[in-house]
């Protein structure tokens, strides 16, 4: 019986080069030093996928957990824990159409938290739109 581990299977998905911006330190919290690393430029090229990050809407979010996975059930799955605006979110995707779909769904659920602000305490009144 060996004492070591096998070496890890990897499948490269894709290829990220950035430029990064002023890294923005927020200081220590209850989950650890929270640092946001504007990504300012950069592509991504992989066997499936390949583009452009988009300026001024790209950063790094920090995320504490992100699972993604198949099952017949549920289809194309994320499950992702994050902080975003404040807000300590959990996101739960199922039954995505495409294969990367469900990273688009949790990157427009990102930028509709982000335009509604950080979180404050107390309730917060509905609105409609």
């Amino acid at each position: 019986m060996s004492d070591h581990l096998a070496d890890p299977r990897l499948t490269k998905i894709y290829r990220l080069e950035v430029t990064l911006g002023e890294v923005l330190d927020l200081g220590d919290t209850p989950y650890g030093r929270r640092r946001i690393a504007p990504l300012v430029e950069g592509t991504f090229a992989g066997p499936d996928i390949r583009g452009q990050l988009v300026a001024g809407s790209s950063a790094d979010w920090q995320i504490g957990l992100q699972k993604t996975g198949y099952i017949a059930a549920a289809g194309r799955c994320l499950v992702m824990q994050t902080v975003i605006e404040g807000r300590r979110v959990v996101m739960v995707l199922l039954d995505s159409l495409g294969r990367y779909s469900r990273f688009a769904d949790a990157q427009r659920i990102r930028d509709w938290l982000v335009e509604r602000g950080p979180a404050v305490a107390g309730p917060r009144p509905a609105t409609l739109q």
